[in-house]
């Protein structure tokens, strides 16, 4: 079974950059007419990662902001990713991760709904995660969160945590905190805050907790001389000897805790938790969330951020990687059901292939193609132009840098595949099969996302300035070449029954496909030796 995630995260922790460029933000390299981006630091330890911008003009190419947006003739771009439906020629900056043009109101390059742009002001973005906006006399929280304060003249956000308040009320992340006191209240600690008279815990009260006793522990454990608190509740765990680990765990000389509850049989005294608190191990047990679970290869090794402890990290996500799969295609009924339920049915048949007709589709018409696997990929399809019969779509995703391009016929034929750059591959995965627009058997070489060859000449390109990547580089590159496993091309065996195209090859590897009836993909799932290798789909938004 190919192994696409080891292939996925190696790469990503490892490939460099074809021109040196600053620790972080954009770039024009005149001499090899590129527009650079690059990441303050990279998962292998790297001061710099630095990608090309597919697709960007250097010729119109603007930085408004080094470390954040820019914008060509064609697109605009947030930290080097393209931002879908932006407008270049009105786009402004309005604050550190606020922007705006004729449309919309965006945040990190998310546009933030129902937010009018013509009558916008930033309350507050300090924090990266969340910003506050005024819009209309309407407060909107992110992208997805939108009150009204019960004073708008006087709302304020606190510089600690969630909490916000006016002359009336308080908010926590836009959800009013019933019976608090705006006058005396304040910020605590993170998702902790405080009146005059009572402790809360984001939205809720914390019973029996003494404002003037309360001690900070962690974002969910606090305590007072008596008494620990996990969150809003009251534990029966004694203050003495008490300390927090991580992930909800702690522990004192006699016990473990998770979420303020006793691990029952965790030993104290061997207790650590690893990688960033997502297991817990002792002398005899691993656990996850707070259950005992099969240690494999999680050990104390996973708090040893070496080269050669990597690899095993990896190992094991690509081993929940497969189980997640394996789960999808046990669900792949149902999801084959929901989306032809989305799609009211109306998909791509053999009998309705002949009537595609792309000119039909709105000019912004877009869907969100995702990925299932632990690699959190996503792409944006948006259509961006129709001219002279010719669509052209533009190809979007967080995990990419600039865009891709996909042009199609009026009838539907893909004229120009979205380009398989390395730096891309990575992020997204989608071979269109031309011949499935027809049935019975046909010729097709399919060409693999990315070789061997091509990711060990990416690899060997690594700065000589980043000699903790090349400690352990060929034994990566040896590594990806034994994992690799591309397609075998045609030719292929095609099929159709009630809205699923089949296509197999004559290794007997099965790819299962899905469109809607302008012939754009809902659905593609992939088998490699039996094994599910891929499922992606589109994500219909709920109406």
């Amino acid at each position: 079974m190919t192994n696409r995630l080891l292939l996925l995260l190696t790469a990503l922790m490892l490939v460099g950059c074809n021109t040196t460029a600053p620790e972080r933000g954009y770039i024009v390299n005149t001499k090899t007419n590129q527009v650079l981006y690059g990441d303050r630091i990279g998962l292998g330890g790297q001061t710099s990662v630095t990608r090309s911008l597919n697709n960007v003009d250097p010729a119109t190419f603007e930085v408004i902001d080094r470390f954040g947006y820019a914008k060509d003739k064609h697109l605009v771009f947030k930290s080097g990713g393209s931002i879908p439906f932006a407008d270049p020629a009105t786009f402004r900056k309005l604050s550190q991760y606020y922007a705006a043009d004729k449309r919309y109101v965006y945040f990190k390059g998310e546009i933030v709904r129902g937010a009018n742009p013509d009558n916008v002001r930033v309350i507050d973005d300090k924090w990266n995660y969340r910003g506050y906006l005024l819009s209309d006399n309407k407060v909107y929280l992110g992208t997805d969160k939108v009150f009204t304060p019960c004073d708008i003249d006087t709302f304020k956000v606190f510089d600690v945590g969630g909490f916000a308040k006016d002359r009336e009320c308080v908010f926590f992340e836009g959800e009013r905190v019933t019976g608090a006191s705006a006058k005396s209240f304040r910020g605590l600690y993170i998702d902790y805050g405080a009146d005059h008279q009572h402790v809360y815990y984001q939205t809720k009260r914390v019973k029996g907790l003494n404002v003037k006793d309360f001690r900070k522990l962690s974002a969910e454990y606090a305590k007072d001389k008596k008494h620990i608190y996990f969150q809003d509740q009251v534990t029966t765990i004694s203050p003495e000897g008490f300390r927090v680990v991580d992930g909800g765990y702690a522990k004192n000389d006699q016990h473990v805790f998770y979420q303020g509850n006793i691990l029952p049989g965790a030993d104290p005294d061997t207790f650590r938790v690893y990688y960033l608190g997502v297991m817990g191990k002792d002398k005899a047990h691993c656990y996850y969330e707070g259950k005992i679970t099969e240690c494999g290869d999680w050990d104390e090794s996973m708090s040893v951020q070496e080269p050669q402890q990597q690899q095993i990290l990896l190992k094991r996500l690509l081993e929940i990687q497969n189980k997640s799969l394996a789960k999808n295609e046990t669900e792949l009924p149902a999801r084959i059901r929901d989306l032809k339920l989305a799609l009211n049915h109306r998909y791509l048949t053999p009998d309705n292939v002949n009537d595609i007709d792309l000119s039909k589709l709105p000019i912004g018409f877009h869907f969100r193609w995702i990925d299932t696997s632990l690699a959190d990929r996503s792409v944006m399809y948006e259509l961006r132009s129709m001219e002279n019969d010719i669509a052209t779509f533009a190809l979007h995703s967080n995990n990419l840098r600039g865009a891709l391009f996909e042009k199609r016929s009026r009838d539907g034929k893909v004229l120009s595949d979205s380009e398989m750059k390395l730096s891309a591959a990575f992020s997204y995965q989608y071979t269109p099969s031309k011949c499935l627009y027809k049935l019975g058997k046909c010729e097709q070489e399919i060409t693999p996302l990315v070789t061997a060859d091509a990711l060990t000449n990416s690899l060997l390109q690594l700065s000589p300035e980043n000699p903790q990547g090349k400690l352990y580089l060929n034994e990566q590159i040896e590594l990806v070449k034994l994992q690799q496993h591309a397609p075998a091309g045609g030719p292929y065996h095609i099929s159709y029954d009630d809205g699923i195209w089949t296509r197999i090859d004559e290794r007997g590897d099965k790819e299962l496909f899905m469109f809607d009836e302008f012939g754009l993909p809902v659905l593609h799932f992939r088998e490699q030796d039996g094994q599910p290798v891929d499922l992606w789909y589109r994500k219909f938004e709920p109406k």
